[in-house]
């Protein structure tokens, strides 16, 4: 006969669909409050770095390449996003620039203040402008600069502003505009690219041509030129985008959010929190489930030796007595359950006095040779452990 081997605890590695039904309710608590945080991104009024004219925006359609190259050329660039944070970015307006790309947020009382608000002001018109009457009487727009195949074709300045002569010919889209008054620059088909107009020690450049601030064209001809002429004329430079901020009477979040969202919301999460403490895991000591049959162990044990009598099974039968008697011992003597059996028998050896050889026969090597003798090996095992408890002094 073998050697029994210590007993060992079962682990049972859980399969990756137990794990995932486990984990399925903290997963749908993640996408609900990944969809509000979504909610609440989209609600908030800040313009987005990834809007056109965007200083932040390094996409074909941002102006990021505009923006790095004046701040390397030493002029200060200040982003604002609201005509509140626009006046607070205007120190001195003898010395400051603006730069206004408005997308339809603005009313025409707040694009002429935001104009106002610096000596030199550039407004992007790159879209129909339904408030240039405030801002300059006689302004008309057309529909584009040339005709639809003729995006990139080529203008030339045909005018007296420093920064077009510098810049020389451009190649551009846009909105043609025309002036009662100022200079006109970049004439096209249906009016000029460009209007510079002088307003009270100060100017007002109407940039219809408003593509060579795109980081996708800016590289063109002499777009880059006309666009770093036209903003850095002054040290310091307030790259206005509006946004919904600057929309007078603007709807909060809270306010476009239907009534019955918010108490269904919570309704939701009473609803989580409950079933995360109805099936959620329980710690603590096991809770005994009645049975609806009491089976005693003593019958338990005489079912197992007819089992065992009926297929003459007496080694199965010796190992599993055999083994749990080590296991008894093993806890008397106070030993890990990983320790090995032979560490057992030795630590029983001095415990009981008796020889080790002997007690391996029993706990081990000896095999019966009938049932008298199975027998007879069970009741030496248990009068083992009972010695072992006197040698400890336990009753």
């Amino acid at each position: 006969m073998s050697a029994p081997a210590a007993p060992q605890q079962r682990v049972l590695t859980p399969r990756l669909r137990d794990t995932a039904r486990r984990a399925r309710f903290w997963v749908i608590i993640a996408v609900v409050l990944l969809a509000f945080g979504g909610i609440a991104a989209l609600g908030s009024g800040t313009a987005s770095p990834g809007a056109p004219f965007s200083a932040e925006n390094p996409a074909p359609a941002g102006s990021r390449a505009v923006a790095q190259v004046l701040e390397d050329g030493g002029v200060e660039v200040v982003l604002a996003h609201s005509l509140d944070e626009a006046r607070a970015a205007v120190d001195d307006p003898a010395s400051t620039g603006i730069l206004i790309a408005d997308q339809g947020y603005l009313d025409a009382a707040q694009l002429a203040e935001a104009a106002g608000l610096a000596r030199s002001a550039v407004v992007l018109v790159s879209q129909p402008l339904d408030a240039r009457g405030e801002l300059e009487s006689g302004i008309e727009q057309g529909a584009r600069l040339g005709r639809d195949d003729e995006a990139n074709d080529a203008f030339e300045p045909a005018c007296a502003v420093p920064a077009a002569e510098r810049a020389g010919g451009i190649r551009s889209s846009g909105t043609g505009l025309t002036a009662e008054r100022g200079t006109a620059c970049y004439p096209g088909r249906d009016g000029a690219g460009l209007v510079r107009i002088e307003q009270d020690g100060g100017t007002l450049t109407l940039l219809g041509a408003s593509d060579v601030l795109r980081n996708d064209r800016v590289d063109e001809a002499g777009n880059a030129a006309l666009a770093l002429g036209l903003l850095g004329e002054q040290p310091r430079l307030v790259w206005y985008l509006p946004s919904i901020d600057d929309v007078d009477g603007a709807a909060t979040l809270g306010e476009l959010t239907p009534p019955w969202v918010v108490p269904l919301s919570l309704l939701a999460i009473g609803t989580g929190i409950a079933a995360a403490i109805w099936r959620g895991r329980r710690f603590g000591p096991l809770v005994v489930e009645p049975l609806p049959v009491t089976v005693r162990s003593g019958e338990t044990t005489e079912g197992r030796a007819r089992m065992y009598a009926r297929g003459d099974a007496r080694e199965h039968a010796l190992d599993q007595l055999r083994l749990g008697a080590l296991r008894r011992i093993a806890k008397l003597l106070g030993l890990d359950r990983a320790v090995g059996y032979e560490a057992v028998i030795d630590r029983a050896a001095q415990v009981t006095g008796r020889p080790v050889d002997e007690l391996r026969r029993l706990l081990v090597d000896d095999l019966p040779a009938g049932d008298a003798q199975l027998v007879e090996t069970a009741q030496r095992l248990q009068r083992l452990e009972e010695q072992v408890e006197r040698s400890l002094g336990r009753p």
